[in-house]
């Protein structure tokens, strides 16, 4: 798996070979949750709608806050796959892995452990109506035995992605979301479940995701050729792998509450603000389905050329991702402003809203040139395992741009509210940008942060 010093293998070729297999797994997500609702929204009672998506709700965040996961593990495995092929590297990779899913599995039983806190209070503190909270409760209760599930497959396609191999990703997603299809309709309609049917649908699908993966890693995990449990549950190993994961955690609690924080703000700027915004949010999570994949491409070939201590290929693949993702952001930014007329009566047929939505837009127009350029940097700092640096953008952009800017701009409205998101991303490109010229001028890129190989 040694980095070749071939520079084709660092064109924008390769980041798209890398980036498709992702887009598509990343665009088929929400017809996950489409399915749930759709199946839902048939029902005798709409409490049984509002209980699924107070519940996928709850899930989304209790996910997203250990993302760590996938890319801990993604940085760590590209820059295994840098090192000279031997055999010791080799163990070194699968063992990576067997730390990750392991990781992942403690956390997801321990969040089974911890369900009545989890389920109970998450979905308590949603504020939903008492018809739809019980019901909420029974799709929680379904749906939390998926967790260690969940968590393990964030581990391993993190290590897929760090080691160049994103078409298990494909394959184990449209399986998982193709049997929660044929799961969902059995569960409900076959035997009478409601809420928890499709939640139990969800929780045994992904699971059944993550055994497909398993399978497809299967060689790579080969007990035959033995496997050292002792080097596997080296406390040292273990504690970088902590010392990557605690930084990223801090990451994405920050994003996740810029996102809260604006969600909160718009509330308060009545009700057709908040779904102008909520339609304008849907058409940015669309973009970062697309984008987000060329960071990953990033994480991947920056990664394992930092391990091969490559330089020269380190900027072509920098480059190639960096000319990728402008092409696709502008093609974004482009089409938002130009298609308005289009895109956004698809999602609302309300005048109202659909008027203040193409007030507004012109952000949505702006903001993919502060988020690709956040979204690539991203990448390569993942890859680079300077994950500290990245917090720390991260942290400064929130408490030094994004609030002070909405603080300030208040009297603007909604426009202020979209102001101080688009300069948290522009913030953070900055910030990283500044890391990026210091440590690319300097020798602190060589050796690697964590020395994670003997």
């Amino acid at each position: 798996m040694k980095v070749t010093t071939d520079p084709t293998r660092f064109s924008r070729r390769t980041i798209w070979s890398l980036a498709w297999p992702m887009m598509l797994a990343n665009i088929s997500v929400p017809l996950m949750g489409a399915v749930d609702a759709a199946v839902m929204g048939h029902q005798e009672d709409p409490r049984y709608l509002g209980a699924v998506a107070v519940g996928a709700s709850l899930f989304t965040v209790v996910y997203w806050i250990f993302g760590f996961l996938r890319l801990g593990t993604s940085g760590i495995a590209a820059q295994l796959c840098g090192h000279s092929e031997d055999l010791t590297r080799r163990h070194e990779l699968r063992y990576t892995l067997l730390r990750s899913l392991g990781l992942g599995l403690l956390i997801g039983l321990a969040l089974l452990a911890t369900q009545p806190a989890v389920v109970g209070f998450g979905v308590r503190l949603m504020g939903a109506s008492q018809q739809v909270t019980e019901q909420a409760l029974e799709y929680g209760y379904a749906r939390i035995f998926g967790a260690p599930a969940v968590l393990a497959s964030y581990a391993l396609c993190g290590w897929l992605i760090g080691i160049g191999r994103t078409r298990p990703i494909l394959l184990m997603t449209l399986f998982a979301n193709a049997l929660n299809v044929l799961l969902c309709l059995l569960f409900v309609y076959a035997l009478g479940m409601k809420s928890a049917g499709v939640a139990a649908a969800t929780a045994t699908a992904e699971s059944a995701g993550l055994a497909l993966g398993l399978w497809l890693v299967r060689r790579d995990l080969n007990a035959r050729i033995g496997i050292d449990w002792q080097a596997v549950f080296d406390l040292r190993r273990i504690r970088q792998l902590v010392a990557v994961s605690l930084p990223l955690l801090a990451n994405t609690a920050s994003v996740m509450f810029v996102f809260y924080f604006f969600t909160l703000q718009g509330a308060r700027l009545g009700d057709t603000t908040l779904a102008a915004n909520a339609i304008l949010m849907q058409l940015f999570f669309i973009m970062a389905y697309v984008l987000d994949p060329f960071s990953y491409a990033c994480e991947s070939l920056c990664g394992r050329c930092i391990g091969a201590r490559d330089g020269a290929n380190f900027h072509r693949a920098v480059r190639a991702a960096a000319s990728c993702i402008t092409m696709a952001g502008t093609c974004f930014a482009v089409g938002y402003y130009l298609l308005q007329d289009l895109l956004i009566p698809l999602l609302s047929s309300l005048p109202d809203v659909i008027g203040r939505a193409k007030e507004l837009v012109i952000w949505l127009s702006i903001l993919p040139f502060a988020y690709m350029t956040n979204n690539l940097l991203d990448g390569v700092f993942v890859g680079a395992l300077k994950v500290k640096q990245q917090r720390n953008a991260v942290l400064v952009s929130t408490l030094l741009v994004f609030l002070p800017v909405w603080y300030l701009t208040r009297a603007w409205g909604a426009d202020g509210l979209w102001l101080a998101f688009t300069l948290f991303f522009l913030s953070r490109s900055a910030i990283e940008l500044g890391y990026y010229w210091f440590f690319t001028r300097s020798d602190t890129w060589y050796p690697q942060p964590l020395e994670i190989v003997t």
